[in-house]
């Protein structure tokens, strides 16, 4: 919840989508349960808007796509 938030409050800054998104990726690849929990706080809405909101940034699209790929496709947990 606190990473979707830092997402949410910070939208302008790259370091910060890039660094959020990272960690989405870690939490969502540690445990099974963390998707589900991402998916009840919004985590898809907020990883889309750092995907629309930073579209020339390779390292934030990098980090994006690959939570938002776990977070529509589950993981092996």
């Amino acid at each position: 919840e606190a990473v979707v938030e830092a997402l949410k409050a910070h939208r302008a800054s790259a370091a910060v989508q890039e660094m959020g998104c990272g960690a989405l990726v870690t939490l969502l690849m540690s445990h099974a349960e963390n998707n589900r929990l991402a998916k009840e706080v919004t985590a898809i809405r907020e990883v889309e808007a750092a995907i629309r909101g930073h579209p020339i940034q390779p390292a934030v699209q990098r980090e994006a796509q690959a939570a938002l790929r776990l977070l529509r496709e589950g993981n092996a947990g």
